[in-house]
């Protein structure tokens, strides 16, 4: 049986980039706005402690993303979200753009479909699947071609079975 793994490399410069920004954004606009609102200690350390969540769950799109196929099912890590599709349950498979509300940097759910955003740059890969609440899935992966044949492939074998 065919298996396909892909984890894409760390952006280590957005990350930083990242942690610059909120940095600033805490010296330069919140400790001001802190400061001339009078606001008591304990409010200002629960605002950090809510960025530092914030933060921590938008790194955590960088640093997990994971494509899986094994043993028949496709597994789509990204960040906190899982996602895992038995191969037999994808209806369609093809290169697509998912509706652009949902192009949002990192993860877009709307109404009923999925986007895990590894490069919005790239080409989308859109599955169909047959049950479940999200019924179609966008994702980019480093080597489209490759992963939409061993699919493909896979659910030829399942289908002649």
């Amino acid at each position: 049986m065919d298996s396909y793994f892909e984890r894409p490399d760390i952006d280590k410069n957005t990350l930083l980039a990242l942690m610059i920004f909120i940095g600033i954004t805490v010296i330069m606009v919140d400790i001001p706005i802190m400061m001339v609102i009078n606001l008591p200690l304990w409010l200002y350390l629960v605002e950090i402690g809510l960025i530092g969540t914030i933060f921590s769950i938008f790194i955590s799109y960088y640093l997990i993303r994971e494509i899986k196929i094994n043993n028949g099912v496709l597994e789509i890590r990204f960040g906190v979200f899982r996602s895992k599709t038995p191969i037999k349950d994808i209806v369609n498979i093809e290169m697509k753009n998912p509706p652009l509300p949902a192009l949002v940097p990192g993860i877009g759910y709307m109404f009923n479909y999925l986007v895990f955003a590894f490069n919005p740059t790239k080409r989308f890969i859109r599955i169909k699947r047959k049950r479940g609440v999200v019924k179609e899935i966008y994702f980019t992966a480093s080597n489209e071609y490759q992963l939409l044949s061993i699919i493909n492939t896979i659910r030829e074998e399942t289908e002649t079975c």
